[in-house]
């Protein structure tokens, strides 16, 4: 990866939000690919956009698994986010991705400002170990939950990188209302 994170090479955070709550996959004949939000799932992606608007942490990317309760999620907190966000899909979020290949997403989409990645576990919580450089034992990221890393101004690398915050739904909510 050749390219500096962030915009003109300042420091870039790093956004991770899991999808929210989906319907089980046997409600859509046992294709886990097709799951949607459930109304709690969709009131999660709207809150994680609002609380990281309300904490002034403004990606300029959305980047999301074309899973649709991903997609879903990413366009929902997108919206309340407000203001010019670009919302790209990227087949590297998709349920079983390796922290290398969400590495190189970020290296892909990093280049206009601060981005939010929203996947799925296990994925997400081991992107975060291999970036703060531990194991993934104790990081636990819930379905809607957000955590924030610095990236600092280097390319994106492993035990490089700040965990600032991992923030749970229910904080989440609490800082919206």
């Amino acid at each position: 990866m050749d390219q500096a994170p962030g915009k003109h090479g300042t420091p870039m955070k790093l956004f991770l939000l899991r999808h929210g709550e989906a319907v089980d996959a046997a409600e859509v004949g046992g294709d886990d690919r097709a799951r949607t939000l459930t109304k709690r799932g969709r009131r999660q992606g709207k809150i994680a956009g609002k609380a990281l608007r309300r904490l002034d942490w403004r990606p300029a990317v959305v980047v999301t698994s074309p899973y649709p309760r991903a997609a879903e999620t990413a366009r929902r907190a997108a919206k309340a986010l407000k203001g010019d966000v670009e919302l790209v899909v990227d087949a590297a979020l998709e349920p079983g991705a390796s922290p290398e290949a969400m590495l190189e997403c970020v290296g892909r989409h990093g280049d206009e400002g601060d981005l939010l990645l929203v996947g799925h576990n296990p994925d997400l919580e081991r992107l975060i170990a291999c970036l703060v450089g531990g194991g993934a034992a104790g990081i636990e990221l819930e379905k809607g939950a957000v955590a924030a890393l610095d990236l600092g101004e280097e390319p994106p690398a492993p035990g490089r990188a700040t965990l600032l915050a991992l923030a749970p739904p229910a904080l989440l909510e609490a800082l919206v209302d």
